[in-house]
């Protein structure tokens, strides 16, 4: 004669484990379900990377300093050395990155904020309260500059 063990027979009367249990079980089930493109490693795939709030930086120059790259694993120590790489070319306040779910894997998206860049100066307001001062030999322009 046969008897099937259940999970009342090892756990009776204890309504936490099997709330526990059935939480780990729909947590894996859906992990897995959303993301179905995992590495060697476990990290998931990188399958997009896009970058959004850049207005004077070009996508380009941005582009040049991400080493995490689509068809990789993710790796948060490759997506932290980013950020400091993107922070280096100095004309950001703030950089971010989302992670998202993207067709099987995730896409990164990389958010910035600029900083505030002058557009003009116009020194002939300032000559009248000026008078006597020359500010034009102390302005040099740098080329290639923003």
């Amino acid at each position: 004669m046969s008897h099937t063990v259940t999970l009342t027979d090892i756990f009776p009367h204890n309504r936490f484990m099997y709330t526990l249990i059935a939480f780990i079980l729909i947590f894996l089930a859906s992990h897995f379900l959303n993301i179905s493109h995992v590495s060697a490693q476990g990290a998931p795939l990188i399958n997009a990377i896009k970058i959004k709030g850049n207005i004077i930086i070009e996508d380009d120059t941005i582009y040049s300093k991400i080493t995490s790259n689509v068809g990789k694993p993710f790796s948060n120590e490759s997506v932290q050395n980013d950020i400091k790489n993107l922070y280096r070319i100095g004309h950001f306040d703030d950089v971010r990155v989302e992670i998202e779910p993207f067709e099987g894997g995730i896409k990164l998206v990389y958010i910035f904020d600029e900083k505030p860049t002058i557009a003009s100066i116009d020194i002939n307001k300032f000559n009248t309260s000026l008078k006597g001062f020359n500010l034009y030999p102390d302005i040099i322009k740098v080329p290639d500059s923003v």
